[in-house]
């Protein structure tokens, strides 16, 4: 009596198969997933740095600025760094964020070059930051006194 233990050619064949059919149609899924996720995690990094500038103009007493430095990514004006500084002392940053995803398709735009702070914490004017990648896009609404609204 012959006892094999084992997987036919023709099993294991059918078994690929769908797992290559399963995945195929599970990446658009993923992909959205993942655009939604990046989009959110810039935009919860940018409304942490908003907040940090507005703190320290008020506990310094000296307005803040959030400075963008744009570049040019498929067509649109993308924010590609920014910093945070005293708007009397320009040379000195106070931190310098780069945003790598830039380089992954990724687009953070605004209008304007800068955004600042008084040292009441009101804002110049207010802002509305757009984070797109793919069909993801998530819209950030600061207003003039920074309350920050999620859309």
């Amino acid at each position: 009596m012959r006892t094999d233990r084992g997987f036919t050619l023709l099993e294991i064949v059918v078994v690929l198969t769908l797992l290559g059919v399963m995945g195929t149609l599970a990446a658009p899924s993923l992909r959205g997933m993942t655009d939604a996720s990046m989009t959110r995690s810039v935009l919860n990094r940018l409304v942490a740095d908003i907040h940090h500038t507005r703190m320290t103009a008020v506990r310094t007493g000296q307005r803040h600025q959030l400075r963008y430095e744009h570049e040019e990514i498929g067509g649109n004006s993308c924010i590609r760094s920014y910093q945070i500084r005293a708007q009397n002392d320009p040379q000195a940053p106070v931190r310098t964020v780069t945003i790598p995803e830039a380089d992954r398709g990724f687009c953070l735009s605004t209008s304007g070059n800068q955004l600042t702070f008084d040292s009441r914490g009101l804002a110049t004017m207010g802002r509305t930051f757009t984070a797109a990648r793919g069909r993801a896009e998530r819209r950030v609404v600061m207003s003039r006194l920074g309350r920050i609204r999620w859309e």
